[in-house]
């Protein structure tokens, strides 16, 4: 069992020099998680032997002292970030409405999906290279642009990225 204070164990896996957010600059610095995270970005921390809690819960913790009632929304737009100035408590329909302003809801299209890797051009460049050949070098095509083959499939069968036009 850890015994170092839970202050101690928390803060040294904060990077208090994060990116400064494009939506709203005038927050400052995110404070970004540097160790585990889940499989949505948002970061963990084991609270006690048995339990772990989202990293951005227990910032809010130590810096209120009480465990926020609702969800916890970030302005910042940023999952990693854990700075408790950059979040707010909200309902899930709130949390659903800014994610969709912003562009990450399920169903934003291209560069508008926060949680894309590629650009329009990459797309358009992708799309042109699949018309030259025919759509059968999809996995050079991937190594090419940095992606994956699945991905490129997705493209050229139309399932992904489909308003973009080489």
């Amino acid at each position: 069992m850890n015994t170092r204070p839970l202050t101690t164990r928390f803060w040294e896996k904060v990077n208090k020099h994060g990116p400064v957010p494009v939506y709203c600059p005038e927050l400052g610095q995110c404070w970004e998680w540097t160790a585990h995270t889940d499989d949505k970005g948002y970061g963990k921390f084991q609270f006690t032997a048995k339990q772990h809690r989202k990293a951005h819960r227990v910032a809010w913790f130590l810096e209120h002292g009480a465990w926020p009632t609702k969800s916890l929304l970030h302005r910042c737009h940023n999952r990693a970030c854990i700075r408790p100035a950059h979040c707010y408590q909200g309902t899930q329909s709130q949390n659903m409405s800014d994610m969709t302003s912003a562009g990450r809801a399920r169903g934003a299209k291209g560069e508008t999906n926060g949680n894309v890797k590629l650009t329009e051009e990459t797309v358009k460049a992708i799309k042109k290279a699949l018309q030259k050949s025919h759509g059968c070098q999809q996995r050079e095509i991937a190594a090419k642009y940095g992606t994956s083959q699945t991905t490129v499939w997705q493209i050229n069968s139309g399932r992904t990225w489909a308003h973009v036009t080489p």
